[in-house]
């Protein structure tokens, strides 16, 4: 993504609104803590849409998901599996294996600067650009840094 414009959540329900950019196109999305177990994800394009019932569990019910194109409607199923058990055994793999990880730590580096600048933007009122860290370690960097904000003097202990 380019750029974020959100907004700060306007009630109790902490229910906010954001706008990413990558390039001319744009996600919108919503995102709240308390929406009565609502955590489907709906992408609508100029064709069609996919419909996954379910962002983080492929409980009964949610084992895949829709797909629209036109007036063609067809379920794709997905197997059922347990993403934390999934993400444990690939980090096993990687530390005592040295396999490489299904996501690089640059990925999430990256997830990272889109939610700062949603923040940030949520904060200012305005548009913000999204400036990806451009290594591993400057992301790890990044990572240290917001976690320990406004925690006094901790550090990180370095792994070189």
């Amino acid at each position: 993504p380019q750029t974020c414009t959100s907004a700060p959540p306007a009630t109790t329900f902490c229910i906010s609104s954001v706008l990413v950019e990558f390039g001319d196109i744009p996600l919108l999305m919503r995102c709240a803590m308390w929406s009565g177990d609502e955590d489907r994800v709906q992408i609508l394009g100029t064709a069609g849409q996919i419909v996954v019932p379910s962002a983080f569990f492929c409980a009964p019910g949610a084992e895949g998901f829709t797909l629209q194109v036109g007036e063609q409607v067809r379920e794709v199923p997905v197997p059922v599996v347990n993403h934390f058990t999934e993400q444990a055994d690939d980090l096993a793999r990687a530390v005592l294996f040295g396999d490489p990880q299904r996501y690089p730590s640059t990925d999430a580096a990256a997830n990272l600067a889109v939610i700062e600048a949603c923040l940030l933007s949520a904060r200012r009122r305005e548009r913000v650009l999204v400036v990806p860290p451009p290594t591993a370690e400057a992301a790890m960097t990044a990572v240290s840094t917001t976690l320990l904000s406004g925690h006094g003097s901790h550090s990180v202990p370095s792994t070189h």
